[in-house]
């Protein structure tokens, strides 16, 4: 299994002509692959927001047909596929905790956001006497909360293991916690076997 690790890192997944930049000919790099014997599985992390959420399975797409299309070149038979649905997974980072996480509805895919933090209410200063009625305080029903820059978690399986410590290097050492814990839950579900993958008997 490989990762995508940034500047100065890994370019072991590294796929031809693959780039969603201006230049269609230049490498795309996906976040995780596994490079089993007959079959090529792929899996994109981004964040649990509407950017995440829109691009997130465009760009696995692209990776599998752009791998696809590399192999058929050079003659290599295996097929290439979205990675597995794996458990939700914590993490810790300089943003603070959070989640990582599949669907099922976008198989391959890997959302990820820090957990809401919570806020204290500010008082209000006393108005002093009024001659007024006094009204008694409402409650108005809040809506659902919306996502953040960073995404907020969302609901799912239960946690499967240990969270995993991304140190305090704020949100690059979060995506790097949140990879790892993508790994972390490949190792899990792979461990069952091709039937634990392939048919999700895990």
């Amino acid at each position: 299994m490989t990762v995508d690790i940034g500047n100065g890192g890994s370019t072991a997944n590294a796929i031809p002509k693959a780039s969603d930049g201006k230049s269609k000919s230049n490498d795309g790099y996906a976040d995780v692959v596994l490079w089993a014997k007959d079959r090529v599985y792929i899996w994109e992390v981004k964040p649990n927001t509407e950017y995440g959420r829109k691009d997130g399975p465009v760009d696995l797409d692209r990776y599998i047909t752009k791998l696809e299309a590399h192999f058929d070149d050079v003659g290599d038979d295996r097929d290439v596929v979205a990675g597995a649905k794996l458990p939700r997974q914590r993490f810790n980072s300089g943003q603070g905790t959070g989640s990582v996480w599949s669907t099922e509805k976008d198989p391959g895919m890997r959302y990820y956001g820090t957990d809401k933090k919570r806020t204290r209410p500010v008082p209000n200063p006393s108005p002093g006497p009024s001659s007024g009625p006094i009204e008694e305080p409402t409650r108005t029903p809040t809506a659902e909360p919306t996502p953040s820059a960073t995404g907020t978690y969302g609901p799912g399986s239960p946690v499967t293991g240990p969270a995993v410590d991304a140190g305090g290097y704020g949100l690059a050492a979060m995506v790097t916690g949140v990879v790892t814990a993508t790994i972390w839950g490949a190792g899990k579900v792979l461990s069952g076997g091709p039937a634990c993958v392939l048919g999700g008997a895990c």
